[in-house]
């Protein structure tokens, strides 16, 4: 959440809700990008569900909606950018592909923020539209191994 720079712009990252929506024009970054370093420390994947913005924090889940043809995505915020004036996010090439738009480059959508670090809200969410098959769920973090098996034995089925 802290400020930074680039091209002499300074970018502040902003708090936000679920149910926050933005409007604006989506890009796609690919091949040339795929196998870096993104911002929050990660590889790039052209292939995974993630995406890049100026200032919604890491690990913000956003539904994407292409408001040419409808279509919709769940990616998470990963990387910053895009760093072109007109443009609100940067969509992985996969996730430009369901949309319809990789082939154009760019697509107006529409953004609403539906949780974070990969928790879900889907009750203003229309799941028909989301691959949910992209996620995991973390039910719990572990120092060490005979704590997480001691957690699943207490709640298996």
């Amino acid at each position: 959440m802290r400020p930074y720079q680039v091209g002499g712009k300074t970018y502040y990252p902003t708090k936000v809700s679920v149910g926050d929506t933005y409007s604006g024009i989506a890009s796609w970054y690919g091949k040339d990008f795929h196998g870096r370093k993104t911002s929050n420390g990660e590889y790039y994947n052209m292939y995974a569900m993630t995406a890049a913005h100026k200032t919604l924090p890491m690990n913000t889940m956003v539904k994407v909606t292409n408001l040419l043809n409808h279509k919709s995505v769940v990616v998470r915020v990963n990387d910053r950018g895009p760093f072109v004036k007109t443009r609100i996010i940067d969509l992985s090439y996969e996730a430009a592909l369901r949309l319809g738009y990789a082939t154009r480059g760019t697509a107006p959508v529409r953004l609403q923020v539906i949780g974070f670090s990969g928790v879900i809200n889907t009750s203003n969410t229309q799941v028909r539209s989301v691959d949910l098959n992209s996620f995991y769920v973390q039910i719990g973090a572990f120092r060490n191994q005979s704590g997480a098996q001691r957690y699943a034995k207490e709640h298996r089925n």
